[in-house]
């Protein structure tokens, strides 16, 4: 089975989040920064119905600020960090058999057995090839074949879920 594909700026920031958010810590971190903003929302409604009139609103920004600061990344870091990072545009292909993988850009020509892989993940639009920390190759589904979404699906659910070796 093989792909070719490029990476949009739109799919990077795509990739991005999906990545945060489906793993147990992105999880973790957004249910932090919304309570702990929302912890300082309150507390410096307390403070300014106290009289504090500088305290409270300093506590309403830096609350709003941890709300809103996932959104932000993933609106205007991500992009940035695309941008910045001019091989995330070249075309890439993928051909994928029983014990290898073989990626290829237009810089890069690599053969990996499937154990480099730790684990992956499953999203709307991607397959996320997971090799460590933030360290992933995103496989977008447009770019497989029709019917060969499901094909590819179960090939790495038998190489990398520890489940079905």
């Amino acid at each position: 089975m093989k792909i070719s594909f490029t990476l949009t700026e739109a799919d990077y920031r795509t990739v991005v989040q999906a990545y945060f958010e489906s793993g147990r810590a992105g999880k973790v971190a957004k249910l932090l920064t919304w309570l702990g903003g929302l912890y300082l929302i309150v507390s410096a409604s307390r403070d300014t119905y106290r009289g504090d009139m500088i305290g409270g609103p300093i506590f309403v920004l830096v609350g709003l600020g941890l709300i809103c600061w996932l959104p932000l990344f993933y609106r205007f870091w991500a992009p940035r960090d695309f941008r910045r990072t001019p091989h995330l545009a070249d075309e890439m292909s993928f051909a994928f058999h029983e014990d290898q993988i073989i990626m290829t850009t237009s810089k890069v020509n690599s053969t990996v057995r499937w154990d480099i892989f730790t684990s992956w993940r499953e999203t709307k639009d991607f397959f996320l090839l997971l090799q460590g920390p933030r360290c992933y190759a995103p496989l977008p589904k447009r770019a497989f074949p029709e019917g060969e979404v499901d094909a590819f699906r179960e090939l790495v659910r038998r190489k990398l879920d520890p489940k079905a070796k």
